[in-house]
């Protein structure tokens, strides 16, 4: 035999062999995976306005240490997403959310959550389990794991350095982030619909993530005034608080542009305080939020207060054009809410609704 036809058959054998190994690994690639997998979901994908829940740190015993936490809202709402299939001959057969806080062991103390599952699927999310799936659940408030907040806010106030800036971190307050505030498990079951004997149990999968948490060091307000009379029915310091756009439509006018606000912020007519002296600050959609201003409320008098926000062309989401075209900018859609500080807490005015348009309006001939 020639050396060139040996050399022809090696080769030949080597190509064979590859084809067979890319085979192989093209089967092993397509197979599905059984498992599932589960991440925190950011951003709100539709799904309404979402924010990271906010817990409130307080000074209620005295002006210069916080003593006590409260959640922002009485339930934690939380946005998950999750994905995943059982094996081929399998049908999802039930899940659990359990989330866990303060470094708890036992699970009746752990929050409990169910989780929806179809037994007629086998798997979870788009596409045979490859796309995510939202999920948005809420759990009632406890204490999250490691440093508990109220520590946090107290460490906050230790870096001051000196009672001067202690005092004026008191008095503005500061807002902290808990980046593994508790820790979620997600356990799915999957039942194999061709198994022989009937008393096999389903098999569980685990997939897990950390929830983070906001911490709000609340600020404390150093206001003197009289001490109640006995027996007097008193009025609340402040009594009302309202805000409304001016306008609550611009249209026609090139972004970027100003949303001008105007706040009305009202103590009772039989308020402990002649003079209120408090902050306030204006809030909004995106986790809009401006600086406290104090301001100084009469007892029985009505207090204006004015803001404005912002707006330009890349705060909303925009599209495609077509060549040639001009193209639309989208409407920009949002609420404003006017914050005053209090003693104990806050009071909020009602949301404000307001809408930008920025697209040129078309002109209107007068026929004559």
């Amino acid at each position: 035999m020639s050396q060139q036809t040996v050399k022809y058959k090696h080769i030949r054998t080597v190509v064979t062999a590859l084809c067979f190994a890319f085979s192989v690994f093209c089967l092993v690639a397509g197979a599905a995976v059984e498992g599932f997998e589960m991440q925190l979901e950011v951003t709100p994908n539709g799904i309404g306005s979402y924010e990271l829940p906010v817990v409130y740190v307080k000074a209620t015993h005295s002006k210069d240490l916080y003593d006590s936490v409260e959640p922002k809202e009485p339930n934690l709402k939380y946005l998950v997403r999750v994905r995943g299939q059982c094996a081929e001959k399998s049908r999802l057969a039930g899940g659990t959310l359990w989330v866990r806080g303060n470094d708890k062991k036992v699970r009746k103390d752990d929050a409990v959550v169910n989780y929806p599952t179809d037994s007629s699927h086998r798997s979870i999310g788009p596409d045979h389990g490859e796309g995510w799936e939202i999920f948005p659940f809420n759990m009632p408030f406890m204490l999250p794991k490691g440093q508990s907040p109220v520590d946090l806010c107290n460490a906050e106030l230790d870096k001051a350095g000196n009672e001067s800036a202690r005092k004026r971190l008191l008095a503005e307050g500061s807002n902290l982030f808990l980046a593994k505030a508790y820790y979620a498990e997600l356990e799915v079951g999957c039942d194999d619909t061709k198994k022989v004997g009937f008393d096999d149990p389903p098999r569980f999968f685990s997939a897990f993530v950390y929830l983070p948490l906001k911490v709000r060091c609340y600020p404390v307000v150093m206001t003197k005034g009289p001490p109640p009379r006995t027996g007097q029915q008193l009025d609340p310091p402040i009594e009302s608080v309202a805000l409304v756009a001016d306008p609550p439509e611009t249209v026609g006018r090139k972004c970027p542009v100003y949303v001008n606000f105007r706040g009305k912020i009202t103590a009772g007519g039989r308020s402990p305080f002649a003079t209120y002296n408090t902050k306030f600050r204006f809030v909004g959609d995106h986790d809009y939020i401006s600086d406290w201003l104090p301001v100084s409320i009469v007892r029985g008098e009505p207090r204006t207060v004015n803001g404005r926000r912002f707006i330009q062309e890349s705060d909303t989401p925009r599209g495609f054009k077509t060549p040639g075209a001009r193209e639309n900018i989208p409407i920009f859609h949002g609420w404003m809410a006017l914050e005053v500080m209090l003693e104990n807490g806050t009071k909020r005015s009602q949301r404000t609704d307001f809408s930008v348009d920025c697209n040129p309006q078309p002109r209107i001939r007068t026929t004559r």
